[in-house]
């Protein structure tokens, strides 16, 4: 902000609070004065109802004197017709009713005055609270409300290089911590990444990576980050004689999985969810690499639930449960079907992936072989 700015803002917030100040609104103010207002605009009206009301009571063939007569008529009979003592007290109740509304009126005239400079004081009054209104709240609370507002804002103004000042000291003590801190997850990063690496190699090795070159690579960032100020990137090589590239440049599906499944084996005590899903884990492997991607998914099962699509015997065979999904067309609609298999169902479907689509009676007594042996029978 400029200072000719800050200047501008200053006198212009002095100017409304001084505005509102100099009214001294008050809570429930507005509807007083615009009663009282409405009697003295009003108070020829009001005058002449009230008088023409006493009149038409008091005089001499008045509403009072007219019930009198009623009253006493109506008494002069009542020993000879018990049924008209009901009719009798409601209108000696009204003559007393209208008796002490007239005393009321009556005091109530004697009461009433009109001064027109109090009319003109109140009109002025009601103008300023709706000019007031009209530029800073609608109702008086709301321009009270603004009133603190404004005040706060120019006390903020008021001390403006005080608060810069203060907030710079902030802002450095801020980034000193943010960078100590990150200097210090750094270190630990760098530390983790060493250990991260040499277990990961092993995992991978284990996975048929033989001969694989995998490693981290520190990169700073400039600026406050929430992550700290490191990017890392990993990078691997799967085959001898090959350079190391970025893992997610040059790693397949197939790869990715059995990559994943090598950190999740790597941090299995770690914070992941409940449920680990793989799919493409068995693409481009058999024999040996299988029954090892088998046992690895075995060891991560221990940790949670793990959900893979297979069409690999080897790593079927290790499922606590196996569901066959089959797709159906019926008429225009394709389905998909989800059926758990009991073990005699198990046995038809790996003999089926043992050969390629073919069951035969040596299949299967390979398939049942296979699944009596699998660690989880």
């Amino acid at each position: 902000m400029s200072e000719s700015d800050w200047h501008k803002e200053v006198d212009f917030l002095t100017y409304q609070i001084d505005e509102i100040k100099k009214a001294n609104l008050k809570d429930g103010e507005e509807a007083s004065i615009e009663d009282r207002y409405k009697f003295l605009k009003h108070f020829e009206s009001v005058q002449s109802a009230v008088t023409q009301t006493l009149s038409d009571c008091k005089d001499d063939e008045g509403i009072l004197n007219m019930l009198s007569k009623t009253r006493r008529t109506l008494q002069d009979v009542l020993a000879y017709n018990s049924t008209l003592e009901s009719s009798y007290q409601q209108f000696e109740t009204a003559y007393y009713a209208v008796e002490s509304a007239t005393d009321d009126l009556r005091i109530l005239l004697d009461q009433m005055d009109y001064d027109e400079s109090e009319l003109d004081l109140i009109e002025n009054r009601l103008s300023t609270i709706h000019d007031l209104k009209r530029k800073f709240g609608k109702t008086i609370p709301d321009i009270n409300l603004k009133l603190a507002a404004l005040e706060e804002r120019l006390e903020t103004l008021l001390h403006y290089e005080e608060r810069k000042a203060n907030l710079e000291k902030d802002r450095v003590q801020i980034e000193n911590n943010f960078n100590n801190l990150a200097a210090n997850l750094t270190e630990l990063r760098q530390k983790t990444a060493k250990v991260f690496e040499d277990e990961l190699k092993k995992e991978l090795i284990d996975l048929n990576f033989n001969q694989c070159e995998f490693y981290s690579e520190f990169q700073l960032l400039e600026g406050l980050h929430v992550t700290g100020k490191d990017r890392i990137e990993f990078y691997l090589s799967t085959n001898p004689g090959e350079p190391a590239r970025p893992l997610r440049k040059i790693a397949s599906g197939g790869e990715l999985s059995r990559i994943m499944l090598a950190v999740k084996l790597v941090n299995r005590k770690g914070d992941y969810a409940s449920t680990q899903i793989f799919d493409e884990i068995d693409s481009g492997i058999s024999g040996r690499t299988a029954n090892a991607v088998a046992n690895k998914l075995k060891t991560v099962s221990k940790e949670g639930q793990v959900i893979l699509v297979t069409h690999l015997p080897q790593i079927a065979i290790q499922g606590d449960h196996h569901l066959l999904i089959d797709k159906i067309i019926d008429g225009n609609q394709t389905k998909v079907q989800i059926k758990k298999m009991d073990f005699d169902e198990r046995i038809s479907e790996i003999a089926r992936m043992i050969g390629s689509g073919e069951i035969t009676d040596l299949t299967k007594m390979s398939a049942k072989e296979m699944l009596l042996n699998a660690t989880h029978i």
